[in-house]
């Protein structure tokens, strides 16, 4: 395994400074070189990436220089678009093929493919089919065929560019969420929703399936959380008795592990992922087309809220906390690297 690794340098929703932080706890020198995330996940990147145009490039070589191993994130490499990759060529040669990537979605989103799976599917502003496919081809042959992913959900998207794929999930530190499992006595629950991508998330369907739970004549309260610190809004989800996540796009992300972690039912939808995934995921499927019906069925459900929360905790436990997910990363690039 080599001794010092150095991630880089696009952060995703907290997940890059994570990882390094999950790598040290694995026994990995690991270093996180990214842009600060405007969004406080509870842990920065362990160097920022300097303003300017020289200066970002002559960090990164040094960095470059003093890590054994570059595992790139989110498709991109040190150099703007243009002359993207040849340096992770060069670093390559230099690091004796010790290269890696991991794409984390968008990156590598081909509409085509979701356009033939998802009746529901919602385009994602300056996704490009020709470039996503250079792109992957481009880190195919630098990786020599391996990429990493966090879940099924992208993997339709890899498939034919990459001859090995490997899942990395994402991850939360648990420890941080202390769990609140919903009260089955409390008789107006309350649902939470963050709508932080409008039309990827489906807000408009939540709100309508709200609405209509509402014409039902069914006791409940909603609050959209937006606008807040992630401080702020843990304290609210933490109130929380049902969370919705996004619902169209076949996959989950941070967020609802999030919530997992506190220990609150989920509603989302994960078509795409949950055949990749164990068979205890406990987010409750919950799609556009099912959303009123699965809404209106589980603000009825207080016992059942309480125990899925409860089956959610231990499932981030499991499956995304950092000291999970830190050792089997480094147990890949001893299997990749020695």
């Amino acid at each position: 395994m080599p001794r010092r690794v150095l991630l880089a340098p696009h952060e995703v929703a907290g997940q890059v400074a994570l990882t390094a932080h999950a790598l040290r706890l694995a026994g990995v020198d690991a270093t996180a070189y990214t842009q600060a995330h405007p969004f406080d996940y509870g842990v920065r990147p362990d160097e920022t990436i300097p303003p300017g145009r020289l200066r970002p490039l002559l960090r990164a070589a040094q960095l470059v220089k003093d890590h054994d191993a570059v595992h790139f994130q989110f498709g991109v490499s040190f150099l703007p678009e243009y002359a993207r990759l040849l340096d992770a060529r060069l670093i390559k040669r230099l690091k004796r093929g010790r290269v890696l990537v991991t794409f984390w979605g968008s990156d590598i989103r081909r509409p085509s493919v979701d356009h033939a799976r998802n009746p529901y599917y919602v385009p994602f502003p300056g996704v490009v089919l020709a470039r996503a496919e250079r792109l992957m081809r481009g880190w195919s042959a630098i990786t020599n065929g391996h990429a990493v992913i966090p879940d099924g959900a992208s993997l339709a998207h890899v498939e034919g560019f990459f001859a090995h794929v490997h899942r990395s999930r994402a991850m939360v530190d648990v420890s941080r969420y202390e769990p609140h499992p919903p009260d089955p006595a409390k008789e107006r629950p309350l649902v939470v929703h963050s709508p932080t991508n409008l039309a990827g998330k489906g807000t408009e369907h939540v709100r309508a399936a709200v609405q209509e739970a509402r014409r039902r004549g069914l006791a409940f309260e909603y609050r959209e959380i937006t606008g807040m610190t992630q401080e702020q809004a843990l304290e609210a989800y933490a109130q929380a008795d049902l969370i919705v996540d996004q619902v169209l796009a076949g996959g989950h992300g941070v967020f609802a592990i999030e919530a997992m972690s506190l220990a609150k039912p989920v509603l989302g939808d994960v078509r795409f992922a949950a055949p990749h995934l164990p068979a205890d995921l406990p987010i409750i499927q919950a799609d556009r087309g099912v959303l009123t019906e699965v809404l209106c069925d589980w603000i009825q459900r207080p016992q059942d809220r309480h125990d899925t929360g409860l089956r959610g905790r231990a499932y981030a436990e499991r499956e995304h906390d950092v000291h999970v997910v830190g050792r089997q990363l480094a147990q890949l690039y001893d299997d990749l690297w020695g």
